[in-house]
């Protein structure tokens, strides 16, 4: 005979399946928090991913402070990727707007064209003469397949 599995194990199950799934991105996307550039400023990455495939790169800004990434990537081949869009997107909402200084979020999206490997370069900098060059950089190898 069957015995009934208890209520409390399932929830248990539900909420270790919850922060599995939570933790998991499309493999040609990532995402990079304000205190992951704050415990490292230079964020090195590698992924893998087929031909035809499309990559996201959404990383933590906030231009209030004067600093803004570079809205185009610099590609090292760019035969094997091209950069196809970047937007800012604002932290909040017009009817639940964030404390004065929240960061947002700055994404690009790439797509891939032929197997090979490209590198992508990042540099989060004052834009204006005599500002602050790349205090934040990311740099993505990408491997097409």
């Amino acid at each position: 005979m069957m015995k009934a599995t208890s209520p409390r194990i399932l929830k248990i199950l539900a909420l270790v399946l919850m922060v599995l799934l939570s933790s998991c991105t499309a493999p040609g996307s990532i995402d990079i928090d304000c205190d992951a550039f704050a415990n490292s400023p230079n964020q090195v990455h590698r992924i893998e991913v087929r031909e035809g495939a499309e990559i996201t790169i959404s990383l933590c800004s906030n231009p209030t402070t004067g600093y803004n990434w570079k809205e185009d990537a610099e590609l090292s081949n760019p035969e094997v990727i091209v950069q196809d869009r970047q937007e800012f997107t604002a932290p909040g909402s017009v009817d639940d707007p964030p404390p004065p200084g929240s960061p947002g979020i700055h994404t690009w999206t790439f797509s891939t064209l032929k197997a090979g490997e490209s590198i992508i370069t990042l540099g989060y900098s004052q834009p204006w003469d005599g500002g602050e060059k790349n205090s934040w950089t990311f740099t993505l190898t990408v491997v097409v397949r």
